[in-house]
């Protein structure tokens, strides 16, 4: 399938790019939870790191995670990368979700998100003179990856990129900007709803907030 191939790409382009930091990846089909712990014990790995999930399955993984890597001596490490303040579903009003949501939202993010801790950090993709990535040579072909999602997001979100129309046009169902395509990348990881979010905030401070960057953002984040 063509999400399949998408995180196939996404996983290759991430590994080239942890190896230039000196970093490995390891791919497997395996429970992770059983994974991880067998992979700390003949590596003599002594710390784990994982993101904080919300999800009662998320955090029943970290318990888990954390006592199959007792017997090795590894400790886990959870961080909380979330920069939006997201909300719990049980504080939204069940019989209109998104737009109890989005009016919520609105009041949270009047003081912008929290930028992403240095530690987080390990370098920036330079799109500048890109100007199409390999999306625009077919219809809907999409190309995974961070990279491509770096310059779709970049080309989207620009002057006469097509972010101006995209009120108008998100419904459509051909056609390079027929939407912002952002979606796969989102899903996939390869993006995430922050670098949409401060891409929009760049294009509406220099050419002014609009009904279609109003409704980039919160459609990225639903």
């Amino acid at each position: 399938s063509q999400s399949r191939y998408i995180i196939n790409q996404a996983l290759a382009g991430m590994e080239i790019r942890l190896g230039e930091w000196g970093y490995k990846i390891y791919k497997s089909r395996l429970n992770p939870i059983f994974e991880i712990a067998m992979i700390c014990q003949t590596e003599n790995i002594t710390m784990v790191y994982c993101n904080q999930g919300f999800s009662w399955f998320d955090r029943w993984q970290e318990a888990e995670l954390k006592k199959r890597l007792e017997p090795s001596g590894a400790s886990l490490t959870v961080i909380n990368a979330e920069r939006f303040p997201w909300m719990p579903i049980n504080q939204l009003n069940p019989k209109s979700i998104f737009t109890d949501y989005r009016q919520k939202m609105e009041s949270l993010l009047a003081n912008g998100i929290a930028a992403m801790p240095e530690s987080q950090q390990i370098g920036q993709i330079n799109t500048r003179g890109d100007a199409d990535s390999t999306l625009s040579h077919s219809t809907n072909a999409i190309i995974g990856g961070e990279y491509e999602a770096q310059v779709r997001l970049h080309n989207y979100v620009r002057k006469n990129g097509g972010i101006e129309n995209y009120v108008e046009t998100r419904n459509g169902m051909l056609g390079h900007e027929y939407s912002s395509m952002l979606s796969p990348y989102l899903a996939a990881g390869c993006c995430s709803a922050a670098q949409v979010y401060e891409a929009v905030k760049v294009f509406e401070t220099a050419y002014g907030a609009t009904k279609s960057s109003y409704w980039l953002v919160f459609e990225s984040l639903s």
